[in-house]
Parts: structure tokens; C-alpha cells; sequence
């Protein structure tokens, strides 16, 4: 990541090919997960290669585009994920393959809700997933056709959820979109599908794979009040399996998200 971003911005500013910075990065959230960490590391690795070549820093919407750009060429990714650092909060998006998606309404993200992470522990391989994925929807196939409106349809329903705090519609909706990315995206594996059922066998529902699916990790909102007691449960869970999987709870809020 660091040699991608490191030959981009000495290209950006004209300068002759040179060495990398040795540069340390301290990670809480698990990596390869689905959860935007690549795209997160490489906004802060833009500004620290500008900053150490003497550059002035990127202002926030520069650093959006200039972030998807290098992520579209290396994974195929869209832009929500870097829009979405770049600014906190929650937004409602409309999708674009080949640019930063339109920002259809965003709002400050409930204070009371956290997100409890079950990482599989299994890295997920974005390019491969995204690629299938537009190569399927190109040729017509019907189960990415009834995938996009079961997401639109989703997408639409939960930012309601959210906005008027219905934390129960929130979770039902996370269910359905879960169930439709398995079931038309094929993009679950047997492994997410054991961790969900483990979950779901705790009294626990709303969990849903986390971006492209293919590995990676799975996620529910709860109350920050709730959520010690679900992790427990679901910690007691997977070592009563032997699973290597673990726990994670993180808030958001208006400056983005951090590990508690």
C-alpha cells in the first residue's frame, strides 16, 4: 500500500523516482475484513507521503477523490467507503461505477449504537469479488438483477430506520440485505455462514457479512448498553466451538470510527 501511494504522489508532484519513508502504522481493526481499512490507510498514508515530501495536504475532497482513484485502478472498489471516512457520520448514496457516489442525504450517526464485529479471521480478495460481480451484472444474470433491487430497496428502507432510531428495523433490514448478498451475490462462504448461525443461535439477529463478502467479517448494531452482554455471549460461543474468530465493538460517530 505504501509503495502504491509513495509512486502516485511523487508522480503527482514531479519528482524523480526514490525510496519509500519508513513509515509505522498502528492497526486495532482487523485487516483484509471488508470494513474500508485499506481504504482508511491509504487516505492517511496520502498525507503523510505529501507532508514528508514538503507538499501542502490534500484538502478532504481532494483526499476522497484522489483515494478512490488509486483504489478503482488497484481493486476495483467504488468510492462510498473513502466519501464515507472523508466525512463521518451516515450517508445514503447513490452508486457510481466509475466515480465517487452522489451523496443523496447523510446524517450524524446515533450516539446510543455501536457496531459488534465478529472478524472470521479469513482475509477477504476484493478485486476477484468486485470483478465477478460487474462481469455478471454486464452479462445480464438475473440473480445480480434481483440483487440490486433487493439492496435498493434495503438501502432505502434503513436509512429511514436509522434516521428515526428504529434500532429493531435496523437489524431486520441488515438480515434481509445479509440473506440477498448469500443467496443472488453468492458472496458468503461456509464459514461466515457457521459464525452467523453461532450468532443467531445466541438470540442475536441482524448480522450481516461486511463489504464484498468472500471472507471477512461479520457485523450487527446494538445499544452501547447491550453490547458487553452480547460480547460475552458471543465470545462464550466460539470458544465453546473452538473457533478462532473474535469479538470487536467500535463506535461512530461525526469524526469517523475507532475500536473502544
Amino acid at each position: 500500500m505504501l509503495d502504491l501511494v509513495w509512486s502516485h504522489v511523487l508522480r503527482s508532484l514531479g519528482r524523480p523516482p526514490a525510496s519509500a519513508p519508513q513509515i509505522s502504522v498502528k492497526q486495532d481493526a482487523p485487516a483484509a475484513s471488508g470494513l474500508a481499512t485499506s481504504s482508511a490507510l491509504a487516505m492517511c498514508l496520502l498525507q503523510v507521503a505529501r507532508e514528508s515530501c514538503g507538499a501542502s495536504a490534500l484538502t478532504r475532497d481532494e483526499l476522497i477523490e484522489t483515494a478512490f482513484e488509486l483504489e478503482r485502478r488497484d481493486a476495483n472498489g467504488g468510492g462510498m467507503d473513502q466519501l464515507c471516512i472523508g466525512h463521518g457520520g451516515a450517508f445514503l448514496l447513490d452508486g457510481a461505477s466509475d466515480a465517487v457516489p452522489r451523496v443523496i442525504d447523510q446524517s450524524l450517526w446515533p450516539d446510543e449504537w455501536c457496531f459488534v464485529i465478529i472478524d472470521s479471521g479469513i482475509p477477504k480478495h476484493t478485486p476477484t469479488l468486485i470483478a465477478e460481480v460487474r462481469h455478471r451484472l454486464a452479462a445480464g444474470d438475473p440473480s445480480i438483477k434481483r440483487y440490486v433491487e433487493v439492496a435498493d430497496r434495503c438501502a432505502t428502507d434503513i436509512w429511514s430506520a436509522i434516521r428515526d432510531r428504529e434500532l429493531g428495523d435496523v437489524k431486520a433490514l441488515l438480515d434481509e440485505a445479509h440473506c440477498a448478498m448469500r443467496d443472488y451475490q453468492c458472496s458468503s462462504t461456509p464459514h461466515l455462514e457457521r459464525l452467523r448461525v453461532l450468532a443467531l443461535d445466541c438470540g442475536h439477529d441482524g448480522f450481516k457479512l461486511s463489504g464484498a463478502g468472500g471472507g471477512g467479517a461479520l457485523f450487527t448494531i446494538s445499544t452501547l448498553g447491550a453490547a458487553p452482554r452480547l460480547v460475552e455471549e458471543l465470545q462464550s460461543a466460539l470458544r465453546s466451538e473452538r473457533d478462532a474468530a473474535r469479538v470487536v465493538v467500535a463506535h461512530a460517530d461525526h469524526r469517523g470510527i475507532r475500536t473502544l
